[in-house]
C-alpha cells in the first residue's frame, strides 16, 4: 500500500438547492389565502451535498411553476429571500386560489459585490413536490346583491340582500353548510345637527323641550341667539 500525504477537502461551489428536513410544503395543509402551514426552508449545497455555511449573501426567489387555477403567489415582498449561513427561509407565502397539483420553483441567485446586484441561475433550481390548495376558513362576508325598497311597516325588501362567505383568497365557501349569519338593524353612529334659536322676532323665544329617538336629553334652558349642538 502507498499512502498519500494528508490533504483537506473544502466545500465546493454552489451546485444545488435542497429542502431542509421537515420543511417540505406537502407536510402541511395549504389553505387559500392563508400562510403555508409548513414554511419552506432550503439549504444551498455543493455537488457533494455540503451546505455552504459561509454564504450569507446569495438569495433564492420562489415563483409558481405549475398553476392550475391562475392563482397569485404572495406576499409579493416575501418571494425573494437572502441566505443566512447557507439556509434560506420563506415564512410568508400564500396562494389565493384553490386547485390541484400546484408546484413551486425555487431559483438560486448569486450576488455580485462589485455591482451590488443579483443574477438568477438557469441551472440551480429546485422544484417543490406537487400539492393541493384547499378552501380556507371563513374570513369575510361579501355583499353580492344589495337590498333595496322600503321596509316601513314591517314589509319585506323589494330586493333581498345576497351575501357570500369567503376565505382570504376571495373563494366562496361552497362546502360550508353549517355557518349561520344573523342580521339586525344598527342605528347610524353619525347623527348630528344644529338648532339655532332665531332671536330677531322676539327676545322672549325659548325652548321648552327637546326629544330624540336616540334617547338623548339636553339642558333646555336656552334663550334667543343660542346654538344647540345635537351629536
Amino acid at each position: 500500500f502507498v499512502y498519500s500525504g494528508e490533504f483537506s477537502i473544502a466545500i465546493g461551489e454552489v451546485a444545488q438547492l435542497q429542502f431542509t428536513e421537515g420543511n417540505q410544503i406537502s407536510l402541511g395543509v395549504v389553505q387559500a389565502g392563508e400562510f403555508f402551514k409548513v414554511a419552506p426552508q432550503l439549504s444551498i449545497q455543493d455537488a457533494g451535498g455540503n451546505i455552504l455555511t459561509t454564504d450569507s449573501q446569495s438569495a433564492v426567489m420562489v415563483s409558481i411553476a405549475d398553476n392550475p387555477s391562475g392563482a397569485t403567489l404572495g406576499l409579493s415582498d416575501s418571494l425573494f429571500s437572502v441566505a443566512e449561513y447557507g439556509i434560506v427561509s420563506f415564512s410568508a407565502l400564500q396562494l389565493d386560489k384553490v386547485g390541484v397539483d400546484f408546484r413551486l420553483v425555487f431559483t438560486y441567485n448569486s450576488y455580485s459585490s462589485s455591482t451590488d446586484s443579483y443574477t438568477a441561475s438557469t441551472t440551480v433550481l429546485l422544484y417543490s413536490e406537487r400539492f393541493d390548495v384547499v378552501l380556507g376558513p371563513p374570513r369575510q362576508i361579501v355583499t353580492s346583491t344589495t337590498s333595496s325598497g322600503s321596509w316601513a311597516g314591517g314589509q319585506p325588501f323589494d330586493v333581498q340582500p345576497t351575501l357570500s362567505l369567503q376565505d382570504y383568497g376571495a373563494n366562496i365557501l361552497i362546502e360550508d353548510y353549517a355557518t349561520v349569519l344573523t342580521c339586525e338593524v344598527v342605528p347610524s353612529l353619525v347623527v348630528s345637527g344644529l338648532l339655532e334659536i332665531d332671536g330677531t322676532l322676539t327676545d322672549s323665544t325659548a325652548i321648552s323641550s327637546i326629544s330624540s329617538s336616540l334617547n338623548t336629553s339636553w339642558y333646555t334652558d336656552y334663550g334667543a341667539g343660542d346654538v344647540i349642538d345635537i351629536l
